[in-house]
C-alpha cells in the first residue's frame, strides 16, 4: 500500500490508502490542485455532485469530498480499487455522501446515466483504451447532463468530443487536463 495525501478542503493533509501496483497511476497532488483551481472557476464544487471514473484510490473524488461536494460517485473496475475507496470513506466517515461501484463503463455505459455536474476521468494511458472511452463520450448522448462540466487527465490532448465544447486543454507536465461542456 501507498499514501496520498489530500490536498485541499476539510480533509486537507490526511492521508488515503492506495494500492501499489504496475497498473493503476495515480493523479499527482500538483495535477488534483491544478484540476480544482480549474474547475473552482467554472462550478461550485461545494454545490456539485461529483463522478469520479476510473477512480483507482478514489483520490480525486474524495478531494471533491474534501472540498464541499455533496455526493460522489466512484466507478472502477477493480475490485480492490472498490474496497480502497470504501476503507477510505469510511475512515473519513464520509460514506453517507457517496456511493462506489465496480463497473465496466465501456459496456454498461448505454444503460448509465451521471446525474453529477461534474465528471472527472483518467483513464488508461493506453491510446485504444482511452479511445474507447472517448468515443464512448461521444456515442452516449445521455450519459452525462446537460451543461455538466467533463475533466479528462491524459497524456496529451486529445482530439473534440461530438456533444461537448471544448474549454480549454491544460499541461501541467507530462499530463494534460482537457475540459468539455456538455451540451
Amino acid at each position: 500500500m501507498i499514501a496520498l495525501t489530500i490536498t485541499g478542503g476539510e480533509f486537507k493533509g490526511r492521508r488515503i490508502k492506495a494500492l501499489a501496483n504496475e497498473v493503476t497511476r495515480y493523479t499527482s497532488e500538483k495535477v488534483r490542485l491544478a484540476c480544482f483551481s480549474i474547475l473552482k472557476g467554472h462550478r461550485d464544487i461545494a454545490t456539485s455532485h461529483f463522478a469520479d471514473l476510473c477512480a483507482g484510490s478514489g483520490v480525486v473524488g474524495i478531494e471533491a469530498l474534501s472540498r464541499g461536494a455533496p455526493f460522489v460517485e466512484f466507478y472502477d473496475l477493480s475490485r480492490e480499487s472498490e474496497k480502497a475507496i470504501a476503507t477510505s470513506l469510511r475512515e473519513l466517515g464520509v460514506q453517507d455522501r457517496a456511493r462506489v461501484y465496480r463497473r465496466n463503463l465501456l459496456i454498461s455505459s448505454r444503460k448509465l446515466r451521471l446525474e453529477s455536474e461534474v465528471v472527472f476521468i483518467d483513464p488508461p494511458f493506453h491510446d485504444d483504451i482511452a479511445q474507447k472511452f472517448f468515443q464512448t463520450f461521444a456515442d452516449s448522448p445521455n450519459l452525462m447532463i446537460k451543461n455538466a462540466l467533463l475533466m479528462i487527465e491524459y497524456r496529451k490532448s486529445i482530439p473534440d468530443i461530438t456533444g461537448f465544447e471544448r474549454l480549454h486543454t491544460y499541461r501541467y507536465g507530462t499530463v494534460f487536463l482537457n475540459l468539455f461542456r456538455k451540451e
